[in-house]
C-alpha cells in the first residue's frame, strides 16, 4: 500500500488540489552519498567554547565517512601574527 500525499499548491488567486501516490515499498534506486562537506562559521560569542566543541563533535561523529571536509569561513582572521625582535 502506497503512501498518499495531499498537496495545495497556491496559483494565483486560486488553488490547486494534486494528490500524489507514492509507493515506498521499494527503492527506486540507490540513494547515494552526495554530502561531504560542511562550513564552519566561528561566532566571536561561541570561539573556542564548550558549545562549539560539541559541533564541532557532531562534525566528526557522522559515520561511514559522511563529512570529509571542513570549510572554515573567514580563515585568516584565525592567524594570528606576532613579530620577535
Amino acid at each position: 500500500m502506497g503512501l498518499l500525499l495531499w498537496l495545495v499548491v497556491q496559483l494565483g488567486a486560486g488553488s490547486a488540489a494534486y494528490v500524489v501516490y507514492v509507493d515506498v515499498r521499494r527503492a527506486e534506486r540507490p540513494l547515494e552519498h552526495f554530502w561531504r562537506s560542511t562550513g564552519f562559521c566561528r561566532a566571536d560569542l561561541f570561539d573556542l567554547s564548550k558549545d562549539q566543541e560539541m559541533n564541532l563533535a557532531y562534525i566528526s561523529s557522522v559515520p561511514h565517512g559522511g563529512i570529509e571536509q571542513v570549510r572554515i569561513h573567514w580563515l585568516l582572521e584565525l592567524v594570528a601574527l606576532r613579530l620577535v625582535a
